[in-house]
């Protein structure tokens, strides 16, 4: 009342607009009023004023306590929320107009940002959880029946990136966590009424409370395959044992632009409601404190976010992940859009290839070389299987490690094997990994190269592309029998494969997908 800035908020009938927030067996209830509020600039450090922003006085305040934080010596408050709504303070003076740049965030599964995975992990059982992720997503490669509704994807342990979308108004406004997968075309979160449901420590997706959520009609173009659920359109995403079936509806969804950092609103955009979820669990984050909540796909596809957003992004998006060598990051950031391009400099080095970008992200793989040497593979190992997706070379982030087929991995190993034979090391069979040494180069020795030829078509005429591998991209130190030893971080399957290009190959490569045009381009470009 002592602020000469201060007005409560009215309603129609000139009442004061008023709110309750319950949280647990504790709430808080009073009216909404407005005020300036001051906020720093990132740039500048000065505090910049606006004016007429919403919140809400708490006047009737029953069972709050902070934790431990209580009594005469509390600091806390009161709350910031940043969830999105239609009242949120931070939403009021962050959302835009939409553009044609957006982001989001690609963080690791084992991210301690996150902590799903175990932080006291040895270097040994954190490979191990991410060669089980690379292995599942190559068993458990993307297959579509005929009639195209059912979608083969991955069960335990899925993917290597996880993203935070933001979506839903009032009521029914969360910020869910969800794989992030490039060999999915779907987007779905779990919503409330489930049944059977997953255990998440998030709660699941209030649809009904949202006030922007609308089912999707039969009719609407987007609702391909016409599956039915309960009279509208439906959806069914399989994960090898375990199935997720539920409504296609359209909702709000809040995406960060790349160039302000700001949050923007992007309306209508279609998702699937997971309603029956069978045997649904993400390997070993399961239980109640389980984090992610669905699958946010951008492979290609008629309902995918590419096609969604395609006035707004044109099917680009670009990511850099940094290399393993260095000290983890927290996240890569994904760039859709006008954000997504090479820099100047780049634009002189980057090298482009063909892709098929039909379902998933397949290159023209043509053969490998190890030390200049060309290896004796049958690159029809390397083809698509257009029907069932299990055969073929896919570039996939959500595979931590490359695989591939054994009869292209035999002739890798044995040519690393002779490389490192002429300075007399003898190869070890690894716990994880089957090519490890109890050595590691010095003085004169090194590392052989690995190369990739890869075939891009440019009309008629053919051109092989080389992805020249250093040995950061190929090798990881270990300290194996307590001596500093490596291993080569490529996984085998037995053929036809699939054959994926996984995190660890792609890092410190600047990688931007061009859908549209089926291109794929790539520069070196070490993260600073």
């Amino acid at each position: 009342m002592d602020s000469t800035t201060y007005g409560r908020m009215k309603i129609h009938d000139k009442r004061s607009c008023g709110f309750e927030a319950r949280y647990n067996q504790a709430k808080a209830v009073g009216f909404v009023g407005t005020d300036t509020f001051y906020f720093k600039d990132a740039k500048t450090a000065k505090l910049e004023s606006h004016q007429d922003i919403a919140f809400g006085c708490g006047l009737r305040n029953y069972d709050f306590w902070f934790g431990d934080n209580r009594g005469p010596l509390n600091v806390i408050a009161g709350i910031h929320g940043l969830a999105p709504g239609p009242s949120i303070l931070f939403y009021m003076i962050s959302i835009l107009s939409q553009t044609d740049a957006l982001s989001m965030k690609m963080i690791p599964i084992d991210s301690p940002h996150l902590q799903i995975f175990p932080q006291n992990l040895a270097p040994l059982d954190r490979h191990e959880l991410l060669s089980n992720i690379s292995i599942s997503r190559a068993l458990g490669g993307s297959t579509r029946s005929s009639n195209q509704i059912s979608q083969h994807l991955y069960r335990a342990k899925s993917s290597y990136y996880i993203t935070q979308l933001a979506l839903g108004n009032g009521g029914g406004a969360q910020s869910p966590f969800l794989l992030l997968d490039t060999g999915s075309d779907e987007t779905w979160v779990q919503c409330e009424g489930c049944n059977p449901c997953f255990a998440t420590k998030a709660g699941n997706f209030r649809y009904m409370d949202s006030t922007t959520y609308a089912r999707m009609k039969i009719d609407d173009q987007r609702c391909v395959p016409q599956k039915i659920f309960e009279g509208s359109c439906g959806f069914v995403v399989q994960y090898s044992q375990a199935t997720t079936v539920g409504v296609i509806g359209t909702d709000t969804f809040y995406f960060k632009n790349a160039k302000t950092a700001r949050l923007e609103v992007y309306q209508d955009i279609a998702f699937g409601c997971g309603l029956r979820n069978y045997n649904v669990w993400f390997g070993d984050n399961t239980g109640p404190q389980n984090i992610i909540t669905g699958v946010h796909g951008i492979a290609p596809g008629p309902r995918s976010f590419l096609n969604q957003l395609d006035a707004q992004i044109q099917g680009r998006f670009l990511y850099c992940i940094p290399s393993w060598v260095e000290e983890r990051l927290a996240f890569s950031t994904i760039y859709f859009g006008e954000d997504a391009q090479m820099s100047e400099g780049e634009q002189r080095q980057v090298q482009v290839i063909s892709m098929n970008a039909d379902k998933r992200y397949h290159l023209f793989l043509d053969g490998i070389s190890v030390d200049g040497v060309r290896l004796s593979i049958d690159p029809s190992i390397f083809e698509l299987d257009e029907q069932y997706y299990n055969k073929g070379f896919f570039i996939d982030s959500g595979a931590p490690y490359t695989t591939l087929a054994r009869s292209a991995y035999k002739p890798l190993r044995d040519a690393i094997i002779q490389y490192f034979s002429k300075y007399g090391w003898e190869p070890k069979i690894g716990r994880l990994f089957d090519l490890c040494y109890v050595v590691y180069p010095s003085g004169e020795q090194r590392f052989p190269s690995v190369v990739l030829h890869f075939v891009h078509k440019n009309g008629e005429e053919k051109e092989i592309v080389d992805m020249v591998l250093d040995k950061d991209n190929i090798f990881q130190k270990f300290v194996i029998d307590q001596n500093q030893g490596f291993c080569l971080m490529m996984l085998p399957v037995d053929d036809p494969g699939p054959c994926l290009l996984g995190a660890f190959q792609q890092a410190n490569f600047k990688i931007l997908y061009d859908v549209k045009n089926w291109l794929l381009y790539f520069v070196h470009h070490h993260l600073g």
